[in-house]
């Protein structure tokens, strides 16, 4: 059942030494800071593992999230 559709940009940056930053762009305002960064490490994030799930508010209502489809490649500009 759909119950409309949007897009959402995710990126990882890893910059020197595993700092990896996380942004999203939800709403088409331009990518805003997901978290603070973090050095990746050993049983914290090492790899190129990638998922997507859907959370809602505690007590809120309504379905899940279903994605369609996702594509990940380079970052753009």
């Amino acid at each position: 059942m759909s119950h409309g559709r949007s897009s959402v940009r995710l990126r990882i940056e890893v910059g020197p030494g595993g700092v990896c930053r996380f942004a999203a762009d939800a709403d088409g305002h331009g990518l805003q800071p997901l978290g603070g960064p973090f050095t990746a490490s050993p049983g914290k994030w090492i790899g190129a593992t990638l998922g997507l799930f859907g959370t809602a508010p505690a007590g809120a209502s309504g379905d899940g999230a279903a994605f369609d489809w996702f594509r990940v490649g380079p970052a753009e500009g």
